[in-house]
């Protein structure tokens, strides 16, 4: 199967300018739909994207990404169930290829909403995961998948993150969705090699491969400068030259999708870092191999059982994850290091951690 090329869809003027060109040059083989974050057809969406949605679902060239329902959120009892009524509502009429989400956990029993955090990986987060990943499964019908996270806490917290993907995904046989900007995120913060540390990653689950850009600031009274992936500038070289690492590793590839968010385009540059995009992926068919899924702890680091992920996590496996989430919000709103875990926390990273929730937090 040929590796389609494809644009993540924004209910903006701006994007609108950028794309249409792109689309009546029929070069955009498949679209990338947010339903929490654009209304579909008939729900108050402008109605070139509508149409769009339409189009490209009739086609089976849609595929659906979730922004608002990350699979472990925690805090109200029904947030998630709310969630995903709506998009039970939202995609009742149109197909979709696949569909993926975040890693990482919002809200708490004091957090309304938090951005998406690092999360420790014991039994009882895991299995509240792959419980929520195959509710979504059900009700978009069709693959589920887990978008790799920027923000770590700490080099063990990052060592881990194979591991846990792969102890979520593996139950449902679900993908992975790496998002290349997210990847050199993670490792310029913790100066890292992004392409060992990709290794780590269970590439053989990977369906979609997102580029996007982002900027860099130092939080309050932050040390060093951080790499955030805002999604509001051009692809950094950085990360475009990740593309042919990726593609050469994930054989199972089937979408490439470039990702900015509306209101920070510029036409002439979403076209260059389009074109980029489109020449690697051309450059890379045919050179494609297919690695054997990885079966112990070894280059890329998966490690499926649950033993295993405690061992990452550093704790023990009866750790409660709700009230661990809980303290850790509290922790950052304090300004304290949360207790227990990770114990190699850097310092920088909790500050970066506690100016995104100070952002976009809001209190239960």
């Amino acid at each position: 199967m040929a590796v389609r090329t494809g644009l993540s869809l924004m209910p903006t003027a701006d994007f609108a300018a950028a794309a249409f060109p792109l689309l009546e040059q029929g070069t955009v083989d498949v679209l990338e739909w947010g339903p929490d974050v654009s209304e579909g057809p008939g729900r108050g969406s402008p109605d070139w994207l509508a149409m769009l949605v339409a189009h490209y679902a009739r086609h089976g060239a849609l595929v659906g990404h979730g922004v608002t329902g990350l699979v472990l959120s925690v805090g109200a009892a029904d947030a998630f169930d709310v969630w995903l009524a709506e998009l039970s509502a939202a995609v009742s009429d149109i197909p979709m290829g696949s569909f993926s989400e975040h890693l990482g956990f919002s809200g708490t029993a004091s957090w309304a909403v938090t951005p998406p955090l690092p999360i420790r990986p014991d039994r009882a987060t895991i299995a509240c995961g792959v419980d929520r990943l195959a509710r979504i499964r059900d009700v978009v019908d069709a693959p589920v998948g887990l978008e790799n996270l920027a923000l770590a806490v700490s080099q063990r917290d990052l060592d881990g993150r194979g591991a846990l993907l792969e102890a979520l995904l593996a139950p449902v046989d679900g993908f992975l969705h790496l998002d290349l900007h997210n990847l050199w995120c993670a490792a310029v913060n913790f100066g890292r090699d992004p392409v060992a540390l990709m290794e780590r990653y269970p590439l053989h689950r990977v369906l979609r491969i997102h580029l996007s850009g982002g900027s860099w600031s130092t939080p309050p009274g932050g040390s060093r400068p951080f790499r955030r992936d805002t999604h509001d500038d051009v692809v950094p070289d950085e990360v475009h030259a990740l593309l042919p690492e990726a593609l050469s590793r994930c054989a199972a590839a089937q979408d490439v999708i470039l990702e900015q968010i509306g209101g920070t385009l510029d036409a002439e540059a979403f076209h260059a870092d389009y074109g980029r995009i489109r020449r690697a992926v051309a450059q890379a068919e045919g050179s494609m191999t297919v690695p054997e899924p990885p079966d112990r702890e070894g280059a890329s680091g998966v490690v499926a059982s649950p033993g295993a992920v405690d061992a990452a996590s550093g704790g023990d496996s009866d750790h409660d994850a709700a009230g661990w989430q809980d303290a850790f919000a509290t922790a950052l709103a304090g300004g304290d290091a949360w207790a227990g875990w990770p114990e190699d926390l850097d310092p920088d990273a909790a500050k970066v951690a506690r100016a995104l929730l100070g952002r976009w937090g809001r209190r239960a």
